[in-house]
């Protein structure tokens, strides 16, 4: 029998251990040289900032970036502002801020990119610390980062204000054409009851009776007087001259008498709600609405996403609002006006809808609202959102620091930095000018008594119609006197033939 022997099979037992080795060797060669360029392409993007000096280009946009120059020294705070720290601390870089010298984000004229935007192209910046809207002209030019904030676009409009005019109170249950229509009614119903007590059936009958009998309470009416027996009877004034046409068809004053009872009852609810309650004039709650109003003109700051979004649209009310603003330049605000307090006189004059993102517009209001103390709404964002824009840095075209920038705010991102940032920014303010709060604030005022003031309509109308009984009292004396001294003429006149 033929057998193995231990030096043949230690032999090959080392032969397949070395297989084994060198198989495992070769994959894991294969893997590091895979790895090695990727993990040192990461090696030289974290050091490619080390110790380096980044120029920054930003705005005061508020509430995403705060830049204070007032005295010696600039301080700067907000969202964007909070990243930029993070980020250099992150990546052990410094940095310094530059303002562009237009005030604006940039924009494209005749063939050449202005503002900050001009800034990263010229070289000038390594960085573009702002909320950036990204566009196609823009992506052409730049390298966006991942959003770090995304607002919706909104317009910044005047607050709705209670109608308190007493004076014109009186009318204002009813509008014209109900007025009109209650006139139209009045003349009609008079010559009906004229029509039916002259040429009707009762006054056929009535006929044959004495005329002291027909007379004993009774007297035959004018047209005239009939009007004044109908509006008598909508004023619910007992006056006996209503009940003086006994020939006037009963069905029809029956009818008017329903009529008024209901207009005169739903007049006085309306008239008491309309003074008591306050009522909010209307005001702009969608984009075509802003389209087609006469009282506000749109507006929007110069180069900014805003303005180039209206201005680039082809159809709807968005291009209707962009023809606005090419019909009126001034509306274009310079970049001067990314101050708010400059902005906010201008929101102010409540001829304007002001086109910006939500943040900015509640802080505008924020800063309103505590402005003198006064804690009341003079601003309101328009109900409807024309669209979503998210906010970005940017920096020059194949730039060596975006992927850095880009990994740091998405590790901000991941940790919740940015959300704290935004809750607990000097520029947050919870909306208490929007509909709701409006609305919780005027069930919760206290209600007040009618005063002299609410019912000053009703008492200028009062002495409108002394004002016109009294002419027309003199009126009637100067025509009596006139008649009086023509009658003594004539008298004279034949005494003296």
């Amino acid at each position: 029998m033929l057998g193995h022997s231990p030096s043949l099979s230690f032999k090959k037992t080392m032969a397949c251990s070395l297989l084994h080795l060198y198989k495992h060797s070769l994959i894991a060669a294969i893997i590091l040289i895979a790895c090695f360029p990727s993990y040192v392409r990461s090696r030289d993007i974290s050091s490619i900032l080390n110790g380096q000096h980044l120029r920054i280009a930003s705005l005061d946009v508020r509430p995403y970036m705060f830049i204070d120059r007032s005295g010696n020294q600039s301080r700067a705070d907000g969202i964007v502002y909070q990243i930029i720290v993070w980020l250099s601390i992150r990546n052990n870089f410094t940095f310094s801020l530059d303002l562009p010298l237009d005030g604006t984000f940039g924009a494209l004229v005749n063939g050449t990119w202005n503002g900050m935007i001009g800034m990263a192209i010229n070289k000038q910046v390594e960085l573009i610390a702002a909320p950036v809207v990204p566009s196609l002209d823009r992506a052409r030019v730049l390298d966006f980062t991942t959003t770090f904030s995304e607002e919706p676009m909104c317009c910044l409009i005047p607050a709705p204000e209670a109608d308190l005019n007493s004076l014109s109170g009186i009318v204002k249950p009813y509008n014209t054409y109900v007025w009109l229509l209650i006139i139209f009614s009045m003349l009609c119903v008079a010559l009906a009851t004229w029509l039916t007590s002259e040429f009707g059936p009762i006054h056929q009958s009535l006929n044959g009776i004495s005329d002291k009998r027909r007379r004993r309470g009774y007297k035959e009416m004018s047209l005239t007087e009939h009007f004044y027996a109908i509006f008598a009877i909508i004023c619910l004034q007992p006056k006996d001259m209503s009940t003086h046409s006994p020939n006037s068809s009963p069905i029809v004053l029956s009818v008017w008498c329903l009529a008024c009872v209901v207009l005169v009852y739903l007049y006085t609810g309306v008239l008491i709600s309309y003074l008591t309650i306050p009522k909010m004039r209307p005001i702009v709650e969608t984009v075509e609405e802003l389209a087609e109003s006469t009282r506000l003109q749109v507006v929007a700051i110069k180069n900014s996403i805003f303005e180039s979004t209206l201005l680039q649209s082809t159809t709807g009310p968005l291009k209707t609002l962009g023809n606005q603003l090419r019909q009126h330049p001034e509306n274009s605000l310079s970049g001067e006006y990314y101050n708010l307090k400059l902005l906010l006189q201008k929101a102010l004059l409540g001829r304007f809808g002001i086109m910006m993102s939500k943040a900015q517009a509640e802080t505008l209001m924020k800063l309103d609202w505590n402005s003198k103390n006064m804690k009341k709404c003079r601003l309101s964002i328009m109900r409807e959102k024309i669209l979503s824009t998210r906010f970005c840095f940017a920096l020059p075209k194949s730039s060596p620091y975006t992927n850095v920038i880009d990994k740091g705010i998405i590790a901000m991102y991941d940790v919740g930095l940015i959300d704290y940032w935004k809750n607990h920014s000097p520029g947050s303010f919870a909306n208490r000018c929007d509909a709701n709060n409006r609305k919780m604030a005027m069930t919760n005022e206290k209600k007040k008594p009618l005063s002299l003031t609410n019912l000053i309509g009703a008492f200028v109308l009062l002495s409108i119609g002394i004002l016109i009984a009294f002419l027309s009292f003199l009126v009637e004396i100067w025509i009596a006197s006139s008649f009086r001294m023509l009658f003594h003429s004539q008298i004279r006149k034949i005494w003296h033939t």
